[in-house]
């Protein structure tokens, strides 16, 4: 058992609704204290030291990293209760587990015993594949982050160190402990699941031998300790030393996953096959380090043995599997090279005498050219993800979930059907495409790829795009990609390819995706090949084919075959430091990249050859984060700008410097656009500045919220529109003048790291990548009228549940996310309010809020069974969870102080709102899941009415529990929305579903009113009402607002959103009435309804 020390004079005495009792212990990140809360539950708070707390980017990104924490499997890892900021020190609250860590244990009681060893492995290494199914990478994985709790192992300190680090890193952007890293750790290379394992192999190792396998203390140590050939494992017993040699080879790509090592470990015989293993007491096996070749069978856990691994269906909607991503079916089999799939010596475009790689293979076809199976599983679909279909392989088991074709030993038992957290192919490991498409679709970013600021100039051809006239409005989602890409999206590009257009995005992941334009589909695999983070990405003809040039961390600037996505030559090197920045141009009609870079320069390059033209153009001061291409006289110039904040132009046709330097900025100058008659900049100074090219005239953009990181500009109707997109994750819209232009884009979690922009058919369409990892596209033509406020107030993926209250006189909006946190927001302007509201180990199913004996109130329920009640104007929580549910919570609603929610066991609950206590025996009735649920009032008594995939409703006395009448039935489907309103003194409820129909009912007579209300497309699953008006929306992605008296539409389909409307809350705010949405594309908007 820990020691608890007594405080400290200047400890704090109390953070938030905790008192402080004692410190637990003290590290490199902050120090760690044992708190109390208000029921006498010990819970442990970690104030952060070493933090920055008054940095915006460190906030952000200490609260990004809190919530993917929160993201694992609670029985694993001690559960984050919360986060917040006292005495300006951020502070982090988790389970309190008493114990001790591996490493005390070990240090005082010396090795674990066989027995002792083979649990802890067992245990860790289900920790592991949790871990990583969340699509987090542990990072640090050792043993004083194991703690020995009383019942099991818990795996603790991930996400966090990896972002602020602790006193053990002794080298800038390389974090974890020298003696349980990773060989691709020490060299400084992105980490992958893969990276725990071989930190899981030496964390056991000391766990058996009572000391570390290697004895480096620095990570210079380290390195020249993995530089011996072998490793030694004696004194480990079998079966366990052949599974940890399989961890410890070089080759990330070469070891088990942490899914296979758990197999190997519960089903002896399927583990490695090590051949004639020494008897207990010989000599053990000696490790070879060396990297073994691709494929070979003799390293256990080699891709050569290993299958493939699909993704998991919606938790919430059991028995409808998942249709893999179509990326992941047209990927090579061998694994991926460090340097991409190009051999050396391979030709330029420009060598006409040998052809281009891939020039006589097939391309990657575009979305839609596959005929789906024709093997549909029974029940409802997920339109959880538009990529997502209800269909799958015919060896999927039911649920979706196929069973992992691959195991440590070909033919061994596969008892865990799951699918494993599988690594991106980045930087030292090279894994499949297919692989990296799988883990892609767990909507789960890898530790630290949250928040980020990235320098990023939009590189687009010579001339910005230009389409005809459009009519008034401005900005429509109408494609959205929240998965691909493994970390922050830095650049976006686009091209024209096979007569359709094709945006391209870099990422920090090392990686190149290519999408459809108009839907944000991918096309074809990732597409690696640098060594590190892809800074930048610009598009370009050579020899009448459509190429991409990058520019990378590795300090190289790369070219690709947009039809094939296969690299071009060789990398084009010169560079010193980083390539932070790319555009393209034509100079004597030949075409040409500009990279800008750390090392202060700008270089230029012939894309037929692949050689530098010139020296390099130096000049400038600090590093080049932006370049950006056009013409001055008639003379092809290039213009650059970075960290000295002055702009410089460039002569490309003799490579000297031309003109006077613009000097203005007042800080660094991130991003670069041009129109025909200006350059565009943007600078950390939050100010946009539009220079003349013809005068010394220039017009500032001041006032902005946030700074601008990247800049696009188009044409529409003759004048030029400037886009912005910045770190509070929104894009703007100016013309020329400055003036702004429609209404702000928003959706994106996080920073806006990247946007272009081009026209499609004469319409113009924007592009953009984010921080959040997704891609969006946006029709610059058109925006709705009745958009009011539109954004994400945090979510980082699809939110399903939504409720509209009043805060302290003010309305809140209250989510509740795929991500398992509440959020709430501002409905008028679109701003989140306080922090987000931490503790649901599942995604959030439903929601509901009032006022509960004086305060507000929020309750949300998850996939997971579990009720929590949330005190909105404090942001605490209130009591402990309430249990009861066997499955989903689908469904919550308030009325008279009663809690009453209803899920997949098909039974409505009922609970006290302000204790929690049980408020009667659960009421069975449906046969199939409740999937909503509404109250109101009829003939005096609290009446809760329930819709069910049964396709009835059922009314519910609330305070008996009985059922009143019989259920009401006229549905054709699955009922997945309820709700109620009074009219002329009579309680009513309307009704949707599956049927695309809304249906009225007398809750007084039971009998249906009229019939039925037609107009959506597609499944409706949410519906609000507002005085005598009722909102509806659903798969079809549109609004609809009905008179509840007639029946009739009013007004035009509202439409916005890029993904399946799940929630809708609908009431008065701000003098006028709103409807607040919530979507599987992340966000939650409101809308003005006085127009409906």
């Amino acid at each position: 058992m820990p020691e608890i020390k007594p405080l400290k004079p200047g400890d704090p005495r109390s953070v938030d609704r905790y008192r402080i009792t004692g410190r637990i212990g003290e590290g490199g990140q902050g120090t760690v204290f044992l708190g109390i809360d208000e029921h006498d539950e010990r819970v442990a708070i970690k104030i952060m030291t070493s933090v920055d707390a008054s940095d915006v980017e460190s906030r952000l990104r200490f609260q990004r990293e809190i919530e993917v924490a929160s993201k694992v499997a609670s029985f694993c890892t001690v559960r984050v209760l919360g986060h917040g900021m006292t005495d300006d020190r951020l502070y982090m609250v988790s389970e309190y587990i008493p114990g001790e860590s591996l490493q005390q244990h070990v240090r005082t009681r010396g090795p674990l015993e066989p027995s002792a060893l083979t649990r802890l492995a067992v245990n860790t290494s289900t920790a592991l594949v949790s871990i990583h199914n969340a699509g987090i990478v542990h990072r640090d994985f050792k043993p004083s982050n194991v703690l020995l709790g009383p019942d099991g192992p818990y795996v603790i300190d991930f996400g966090v160190a990896r972002s602020f680090g602790d006193q053990t890193v002794t080298v800038t952007g390389v974090l974890g402990t020298p003696a349980y890293m990773s060989p691709e750790q020490l060299a400084g290379e992105r980490v992958t699941p893969a990276s725990d394992l071989f930190s899981w192999g030496l964390t056991m190792t000391f766990a058996a031998l009572g000391r570390p396998l290697f004895s480096g203390s620095t990570i210079a140590a380290m390195a020249i300790t993995l530089r011996q050939d072998e490793i030694d494992l004696s004194g480990i017993t079998e079966p366990l030393r052949s599974i940890i040699a399989s961890c410890l080879v070089r080759r990330p790509e070469s070891r088990p996953t942490a899914h296979e090592v758990l197999n190997s470990l519960i089903v002896p015989s399927a583990r490695p096959d090590s051949g004639d293993q020494p008897r207990t007491g010989e000599r053990g096996p000696r490790v070879p380090l060396a990297p073994s070749e691709p494929g070979d069978r003799s390293q256990p856990g080699s891709r050569s043995q290993q299958g493939d691994r699909s993704q998991p269906g919606d938790p919430s909607q059991p028995g409808h599997p998942s249709q893999p991503n179509p990326a992941q079916q047209s990927h090579p089999s061998q694994p991926w090279r460090p340097g991409g799939d190009v051999a050396p010596g391979q030709p330029w475009p420009g060598q006409a005498s040998q052809p281009w790689p891939g020039q006589h293979e097939a391309s990657q076809p575009w979305p839609g050219r596959h005929e789906p199976s024709d093997q549909q599983w029974s029940g409802e679909r997920d339109a959880s993800n538009p990529l997502v279909a209800p269909f799958a392989p015919p060896d999927a088991p039911r649920g979706g979930v196929p069973r992992p074709r691959g195991a440590m030993h070909p033919g061994g038992p596969d008892p865990i059907s799951q699918p494993t957290g599988a690594a991106p192919p980045t930087l030292f490991s090279r894994r499949r495409a297919g692989r990296l498409a799988v883990a892609a679709a767990l909507l789960a970013a890898l530790t630290g790829a949250g928040v980020v600021l990235v320098p990023r100039l939009i590189a687009g051809p010579s001339t910005p795009p230009s389409v005809s006239p459009s009519p008034t409005g401005f900005g429509s989602p109408v494609g959205w990609q929240p998965t691909g890409h493994f970390a922050a999206v830095t650049g976006v590009a686009t091209a024209e390819v096979g007569g359709r257009l094709m945006m391209v995005t870099a990422s920090e992941d090392g990686t190149l995706r290519r999408w459809d334009a108009r839907t944000a589909q991918p096309i074809g695999a990732p597409m690696p090949g640098h060594g590190d983070w892809v800074r930048a990405v610009a598009t370009a003809t050579v020899n009448g084919k459509p190429v991409a040039v990058t520019g990378s961390d590795d300090k190289t600037v790369r070219m690709w075959d947009l039809t094939t996505g296969r690299p071009l030559g060789n990398p084009l090197t010169g560079h010193t430091g980083a390539v932070l920045t790319v555009a393209t141009t034509t100079v004597n009609g030949k075409p040409v990249a500009v990279t800008g870079s750390d090392d202060k320069t700008v270089r230029m390059w012939d894309l037929t050859t692949g050689r530098p033209l010139g020296n390099p153009l130096t000049g400038h001061t600090g590093a080049v984060l932006a370049v950006a291409t056009t013409t001055l006289d008639g003379r092809p110039v290039a213009v650059s700008a970075g960290k000295d904040r002055v702009l410089r132009f460039w002569d490309l046709q003799t490579g000297r410097q031309t003109g006077t330097p613009r000097a203005g900025h007042t800080d660094w100058v991130r991003a670069l656009a041009v129109t025909p008659d200006a350059v565009v900049s943007a600078s950390d100074d939050k100010t946009i500045r539009i220079w003349d090219l013809a005068s010394d005239r220039v017009s500032t953009i001041r006032g902005l919220p946030d700074v601008v990181i990247s800049l696009a500009t188009i044409s529409r109707g003759g004048s030029w529109t400037v886009l912005g997109a910045g770190r509070d994750g929104v894009i703007r819209g100016w013309d020329t003048a400055g003036e702004p232009v429609g209404t702000p884009l928003t959706g994106h979690a996080g920073y806006v790291t990247a946007v272009t922009a081009a026209a499609a058919g004469g319409t113009p369409l924007a592009f953009s990548g984010g921080a959040d990892k997704s891609v969006r596209t946006w029709d610059l033509s058109r925006w709705s009228a009745s958009a009011m406020a539109a954004g994400n107030p945090g979510h980082s993926a699809g939110v399903k549940a939504v409720a509209l209250t009043s805060v302290g006189g003010r309305p809140v909006a209250v989510s509740g996310g795929m991500d398992k946190t509440v959020r709430m927001w501002d409905p008028l302007t679109g701003r989140p309010v306080g922090s987000p509201l931490l503790g649901h180990t599942d995604q959030i199913m439903a929601m509901a809020a009032a006022t509960v004996a004086g305060e507000p109130v929020a309750v949300s329920g998850d996939a997971g069974g579990v009720l929590r009640r949330w005190r909105l104007d404090t942001g605490a929580a209130l009591g402990k969870p309430l249990l009861g549910h066997r499955g989903s919570v689908n469904a919550i609603t308030i009325i008279n102080g009663v809690i009453v929610s209803g899920g997949a066991d098909g039974r409505l609950h009922r609970w006290n709102a302000a204790t929690g206590a049980s408020a009667g025996p659960s009421m069975p009735g449906h046969r199939k899941p409740i999937r909503a649920l509404a109250s109101t009032v009829v003939n005096g008594k609290p009446v809760a009415i329930s819709a069910s995939e049964d396709h009835e409703l059922r009314l519910w006395d609330v305070t008996t529990g009985k059922q009143i009448g019989a259920p009401l039935t006229g549905h054709d489907g699955v009922v997945l929305a309820v709700a109620t309103a009074v009219l002329d003194g009579r309680p009513v409820a309307v009704s949707a579903g599956a049927d695309r129909t809304l249906r009225r009912w007398d809750l007084i007579t039971g009998t249906a009113i009229g019939g039925p209300l037609t107009g959506h497309t597609d499944w409706v699953r949410a519906l609000a009402t507002v005085g005598d008006r009722v909102v509806s929306a659903g798969d079809d992605r549109s609004l609809r607002v009905w008179d509840l008296r007639t029946g009739k539409e009013l007004g035009k389909p509202i439409g916005g959103h890029a993904g399946p409307v799940y929630a809708l809350a609908a009431g008065r705010a701000g003098g006028t009435t709103i409807a607040v949405s919530a979507s599987t594309d992340w966000t939650v908007r409101a809308w003005d309804l006085r127009d409906q």
